[in-house]
């Protein structure tokens, strides 16, 4: 009878995507707890560098995916006050531009939520995210 020696596994290749997997998880709780996806994009800037391909491919992309969440929040919040005074120098029918910033920020969730779907899907197959 044989015995089976124990193999020796890296620890980089039993996490092999783990980190990958978190970042696209702490940006979905970042939409209930938002520092979270603020300590995801800081994860992958400094795993980057170190990361294998198709790993830097997906830390590239939701350093991306940060990015352009941040830039669109501001914009909608920056909107909120021109939409205001217009609303109090028109009337009434004024209201009606809420829409554009809250628009973009469902726009915002829903690219958001798509984009890590995306992500976490061509993880799962070992692919490199292309843009």
């Amino acid at each position: 009878m044989e015995t089976m020696q124990p193999t020796a596994v890296s620890p980089r290749a039993a996490a092999d995507g783990d980190l990958v997997k978190m970042v696209y998880i702490l940006y979905i709780v970042g939409f209930f707890v938002g520092f979270t996806a603020l300590a995801g994009v800081i994860v992958a800037v400094l795993n980057r560098g170190s990361a294998s391909d198709i790993e830097r491919s997906h830390f590239s992309f939701q350093i991306r995916l940060f990015v352009r969440g941040v830039v669109m929040l501001l914009m909608a919040a920056g909107l909120y006050p021109v939409v205001t005074a217009i609303v109090v120098g028109v009337s009434w029918t004024g209201v009606l531009l809420y829409a554009v910033p809250a628009g973009m920020i469902v726009w915002f969730y829903v690219g958001t939520i798509m984009a890590v779907a995306r992500g976490m899907g061509a993880l799962s197959r070992k692919e490199a995210i292309v843009r």
